[in-house]
């Protein structure tokens, strides 16, 4: 799983780092969206779902919109310096103004109030007052001991020395709202992840932020692991029922070459995989009974401009006039990025087909450089078209 502001070359540097580990990558998943996952939402319609993600040190706010089995990324915001560290850190410097100590502490003291912060900010959780143990001071020259062994806080007292560290992540998600151009009355759910989402007074004013209760059944430490791995499940084929999550997309159209060297596309690029489509072709001369399937990769619309992916025979086509056989050709492109092509004639039920990989050879740039081509071509091709279709006219 990846954030998901991570831009492409992050997300290739963390394939590499999983592949040098010995790790098999399936599928790079946006850790909001997994999380989305871990509690089943993939399986709603058009649903909209805030993620708040507090850990120990940053905070991310996403909001994800679902639509045809794809969420899609609305908007994320985050603050990479707030976290459970600051909530350490804010009841430590409480606790150093109690004790009234007016010299500066050394660093195993400044740590010993650290680890007794983070008791605190746990135990709070369950209890309503806590008093907090200080008799295992590490005393120094300047410090011996302290005026006291032992403190007290109370729930309300830390809800008022968080709250404006949780008022700064409050902001951030009404900036990522209006960023997302929806309203908290358009979200349909509100999962929280992150160890620091435990805190109660978080819980608190993310329910009164959002208006609505936040989906915390799942350990929020493990709710992203816990949606990759439902998903690497169903991406190894374990469960074959459930619907996959379509997460990934096709970089370039693909198509077959048609009479007069056009190519015909079947499916555009960025459609969402796994994906399935389907085309009626015939054939061009009188008494045909084999049919030659190219097909290609590519956004020009002459076959010499693009990609030739694969060639395969269809024979047996019954003898008729040109254009009187009905041949459907399916393209199938799996959540591997796998091509499955066919060609089946509809009266005799005769099929041919063969699989490829699209993605196989190609680099980043060169999917780039062949974008590129197109859109500087985009007048010649379109006149080259019109001339050919003409022509075979």
């Amino acid at each position: 799983t990846v954030p998901a502001y991570f831009d492409d070359a992050q997300r290739q540097a963390t394939k590499d780092a999983a592949k040098l580990a010995g790790v098999s990558v399936l599928r790079l998943l946006n850790e909001p969206t997994a999380a989305a996952v871990a509690y089943g939402l993939e399986h709603e319609e058009n649903a909209t779902v805030a993620i708040f993600d507090l850990g120990g040190g940053t905070f991310d706010i996403s909001i994800l919109k679902m639509e045809k089995g794809i969420f899609e990324v609305l908007a994320t915001g985050g603050d990479s310096a707030l976290g459970g560290d600051d909530f350490d850190h804010a009841i430590a410097t409480w606790m150093y103004a109690s004790l009234s100590l007016e010299t500066e502490l050394d660093l195993s003291q400044q740590r010993y109030l650290l680890r007794q912060s983070k008791l605190v900010k746990e135990a709070l959780c369950e209890a309503e007052s806590i008093v907090v143990p200080l008799a295992q001071w590490p005393a120094s020259s300047a410090i011996t001991a302290l005026p006291r062994n032992q403190l007290s806080l109370s729930r309300q007292q830390l809800d008022q020395l968080l709250d404006p560290i949780i008022a700064r992540a409050m902001r951030v998600c009404k900036q990522t709202l209006r960023a997302a151009a929806v309203t908290v009355h358009d979200l349909d759910q509100v999962v929280l992840v992150g160890g620091s989402t435990r805190t109660l007074r978080v819980r608190q004013k993310v329910a009164e932020f959002f208006r609505r209760q936040p989906l915390t059944s799942i350990d929020p430490d493990r709710v992203v692991a816990i949606g990759a791995a439902r998903q690497a499940d169903v991406l190894v084929g374990n469960k074959t029922t459930d619907e996959l999550l379509l997460l990934d997309v096709l970089p370039l159209s693909l198509g077959l070459e048609t009479m007069g060297g056009l190519v015909e596309r079947v499916i555009e690029r960025n459609s969402p995989i796994p994906v399935a489509q389907a085309q009626d072709f015939t054939t061009s001369q009188d008494g045909q009974t084999a049919m030659m399937v190219h097909v290609l990769q590519g956004e020009r619309d002459l076959v010499q401009d693009c990609r030739s992916l694969a060639r395969f025979e269809l024979r047996g086509i019954p003898s008729m006039v040109a254009g009187g056989a009905r041949i459907r050709v399916p393209f199938q492109v799996d959540a591997d990025g796998l091509l499955d092509v066919s060609a089946k004639e509809l009266s005799t039920n005769i099929v041919s087909a063969v699989q490829v990989k699209p993605s196989y050879g190609l680099s980043e740039e060169q999917i780039t450089e062949m974008l590129q081509t197109a859109w500087g071509y985009v007048e010649e091709d379109r006149t080259s078209r019109s001339l050919r279709e003409k022509q075979v006219e």
